[in-house]
């Protein structure tokens, strides 16, 4: 059995998901409130602004058709660093 994708739907849900970490890493990043949010106690600065950084570098290539493949890894390791850090606070709200 052979399914087919729709290369547009495909298109239009990386684009979207790409956006929408991109967007909400740069708010990370340049917003003060967020960087002194509750959910994030006890976390370095620098930490969280290289986390957020790296997954906005890591956006920019999961966007670019050539470095999907390096961008979703870098997301998916981003990611799992966050989860770590988040859970060695003590904070499950991931």
């Amino acid at each position: 059995m052979k399914i087919q994708v729709n290369r547009i739907a495909l298109l239009g849900l990386q684009w979207t998901l790409g956006g929408v970490i991109l967007l909400e890493a740069a708010f990370l990043a340049f917003s003060h409130a967020e960087i002194h949010f509750a959910g994030h106690p006890g976390i370095l600065y620098w930490i969280r602004l290289a986390l957020a950084w790296t997954e906005m570098l890591s956006c920019f290539l999961f966007l670019v058709p050539r470095a999907m493949k390096l961008g979703s890894r870098l997301l998916i390791a981003v990611f799992a660093v966050a989860v770590f850090l988040h859970v060695l606070q003590g904070n499950f709200q991931i």
